[in-house]
């Protein structure tokens, strides 16, 4: 773009970014003041604010690349006075009532849990989260319900072949957190509730996998006692989805 020149067409996102958007406006249609964490592009805060979903944006990111690419794309919409571009790790960079929601998405579901542990530390959580661990879904859950959130809505998409897994939460009144059972851990709450059809899709594929996995292990005379137990708790899940 030439200099001077401002974009007005609004950010073109993939299925897994439209929906992170999709569930912070779904956890409440307009915050005073968002966080972006991991921001990479921007793109996700540029569209917060064009779609009125958040007044203001702090938007940031531990790797200097993709943060200067941020503030490029942030200046191109002329929001930098609604777009705050910070270099920070986690949510280092945030203290008590900065933000009224986070939003994580892309990291592994471990480094997210150490994220919002750090935070919880200082007493620097916000009321409302929006979280797309790659991976360690349990191990995130399990951390919301100890730090005080409900998992009140959760979606799950399939892009160029990947599943992701989106969980909007919120801070429970003090000593109500809904307690959750080991499935509802491992594939969801409100996903199992709904029968989500990508969560389907995903237990069949995993099903699949597994089965060929013990089958093979059967065969060189290993049990597969880790392989049976995961099998185990995908047949089960799979007959709540179809009951």
């Amino acid at each position: 773009m030439k200099p001077g020149m401002k974009r007005n067409a609004p950010p073109k996102l993939s299925e897994r970014l439209r929906a992170l958007v999709s569930m912070l406006k779904l956890s409440n249609p307009h915050f005073e003041r968002a966080a972006d964490i991991g921001c990479d592009h921007g793109w996700i805060a540029i569209s917060l604010i064009l779609e009125g979903i958040a007044e203001q944006v702090i938007a940031s990111d531990i790797r200097p690349g993709p943060l200067e690419r941020a503030i490029e794309h942030i200046a191109e919409y002329g929001l930098e006075d609604r777009i705050r571009a910070v270099l920070s790790g986690g949510m280092e960079h945030l203290s008590k009532n900065d933000t009224d929601a986070a939003l994580i998405a892309g990291m592994g579901g471990f480094l997210i849990r150490d994220i919002l542990e750090e935070a919880a530390g200082r007493d620097a959580l916000c009321d409302c989260l929006v979280l797309q661990p790659q991976n360690g879904w349990d191990e995130v859950r399990r951390c919301l319900g100890k730090n005080g959130y409900d998992i009140l809505h959760e979606n799950m998409v399939c892009e160029d072949g990947k599943f992701y897994v989106i969980m909007g939460a919120k801070r429970a009144a003090e000593g109500s957190v809904v307690p959750l059972r080991d499935l509802e851990e491992k594939y969801g709450p409100v996903l199992l509730r709904e029968k989500h059809p990508v969560l389907l899709r995903y237990l069949e594929n995993e099903h699949e996998k597994f089965a060929e996995v013990q089958r093979r292990l059967l065969q060189s005379g290993n049990p597969g006692e880790t392989v049976k137990e995961k099998l185990s708790d995908l047949e089960r899940a799979l007959d709540i989805m179809n009951t």
